[in-house]
């Protein structure tokens, strides 16, 4: 009973379309509450008091408004209560909460939102990751956990091919789909969040050896040659050095950046990644079109990585290659994906 009574309480707090309802049902108290003034209008031996007539009125009203009210809770709790929000969870680094961030959630979801945790997995490995990736493209494609949820939430932290096949997965999906992130410098500590949806900011490509150089013109410098084995490397939250490369890539790879500097949070916005994605999409179209395969190394943000495999294209970018990156190991280790197989 109390967990019926939370989920209300936290559906009537934090749903916007129960606003109205609640402004309607506070207001509809109020007017049968005595607050009219006792004003008697008297006419042809017709007396009339205005306060009771006001009552009657906003006493009508006031049912009326409390019915509304009552029932758009009851149509809206319904309705999230068997289809609710599927939070899927995806823990790819060592001792990760096994909690998810339901918190992170706007308020209204938090009691509803059915978590789905994808298990703990050293995703800096690659054998272990290959045997795990098949389960999750069953349970993503089979859609067994999410077929009705009107909205999904992916949390994720890991490597990049991790964070990337995970957003591949989701990339047909007819859901409303929300990424979480992660700030390692919140006050109070490490903290899940929602990324921002609305920036009058802008940002663009550059390129990093050459900032003065359009990353277009890079690109059409890149391609000229017969070299099909191309690169491109994104510099977002910290800088790749070319030495740090594999040895036969560093000539064949294109390093890019963009216009806002490196940082651990400098994409917590939706807008943003969009636009950085927009882009990124030309790019790999270029090189897909100029090469059998793409080499992909990735320095962002879990959010970025997850959204860049989300936007990925079957029968566009072709094959891709992508790479984890250690700090004491540097890029040694890359899986294949193309069109949703990956080895």
């Amino acid at each position: 009973m109390w967990n019926i009574i939370e989920r209300l309480i936290k559906l009537w707090k934090g749903d916007p379309w129960l606003k109205t309802g609640k402004t309607i049902f506070l207001v509809s108290l109020a007017s049968i509450s005595g607050i009219f003034p006792e004003l008697t209008i008297s006419y042809l031996n017709l007396s009339v008091s205005l306060a009771n007539t006001v009552s009657i009125v906003c006493t009508f009203i006031a049912t009326i408004g409390s019915l509304v009210g009552l029932s758009l809770i009851g149509f809206r709790y319904f309705q999230m209560n068997s289809h609710p929000p599927v939070l899927y969870y995806g823990q790819g680094m060592k001792n990760m909460d096994n909690n998810p961030p339901v918190m992170a959630l706007p308020l209204a979801e938090r009691g509803f939102v059915r978590p789905e945790i994808l298990g703990e997995i050293n995703s800096y490995d690659k054998d272990i990751l290959l045997d795990k990736l098949n389960y999750y493209r069953h349970l993503f494609e089979e859609k067994t956990k999410h077929r009705d949820a009107p909205k999904i939430y992916l949390v994720a932290l890991g490597s990049f091919p991790y964070l990337f096949v995970l957003g591949s997965l989701l990339r047909n999906a007819h859901n409303t789909v929300r990424i979480l992130d992660h700030s390692r410098n919140s006050p109070g500590g490490n903290k899940w969040y929602l990324l921002d949806t609305i920036t009058d900011a802008k940002i663009t490509h550059c390129v990093q050896d050459n900032e003065g150089q359009s990353y277009l013109t890079a690109l059409e410098e890149l391609v000229s040659g017969d070299n099909q084995e191309l690169g491109v490397a994104l510099s977002y939250t910290f800088e790749i050095s070319r030495k740090d490369l594999p040895e036969t890539l560093r000539d064949s790879t294109v390093i890019l950046k963009h216009s806002l500097g490196y940082g651990l949070d400098k994409l917590s916005n939706e807008a943003l990644q969009e636009q950085l994605l927009s882009e990124l999409s030309v790019v790999l179209n270029i090189l897909g079109k100029n090469a059998n395969r793409i080499h992909l190394f990735v320095a962002a943000q879990s959010s970025m990585c997850i959204n860049i495999g989300k936007c990925y294209q079957d029968n566009v970018y072709g094959s891709l290659e992508l790479y984890s990156y250690t700090k004491d190991q540097g890029y040694n280790w890359s899986i294949t994906y193309n069109q949703g197989a990956f080895s």
